[in-house]
């Protein structure tokens, strides 16, 4: 005699819709983000990150801090000015850092129709 079971090992028994069956109550558990102990209220939203700036004429306040350069810095004349990095070029000039670098990379002469030389 063979013995045949319905419940099937490894996969999720459900109750049936018609069982009447019932979950029990939805406990809602705050912790602090601070301390990780738990807490009986939600605690308050935390501070938005600081927005990037918009105006990409806007030159970044470590380029003009003292004639900061970073050390690893390439030197590029662009359109007759000479700049002392990369970055501060592509900002004085509203395009991106990464145009610059593969600019570099592909060993381009003009760039929009300006000369450029890397340093």
């Amino acid at each position: 005699m063979t013995h045949h079971s319905e419940v099937r090992y490894g996969g999720y028994i459900l109750a049936d819709n018609g069982s009447c069956a019932k979950s029990g109550p939805v406990r809602v558990r705050y912790f602090n983000p601070e301390t990780g102990r738990p807490r009986k209220t939600k605690p308050a939203p935390r501070k938005a990150a600081k927005k990037r700036r918009t105006d990409r004429n806007q030159v970044s306040p470590y380029v003009l801090k003292a004639g900061f350069v970073p050390s690893l810095a390439v030197a590029v004349t662009f359109d007759g000015v000479a700049y002392p990095s990369m970055r501060e070029a592509a900002q004085r000039n509203g395009m991106s850092h990464n145009r610059l670098v593969k600019a570099k990379r592909d060993g381009l002469t003009e760039l929009d129709g300006k000369p450029i030389s890397f340093g």
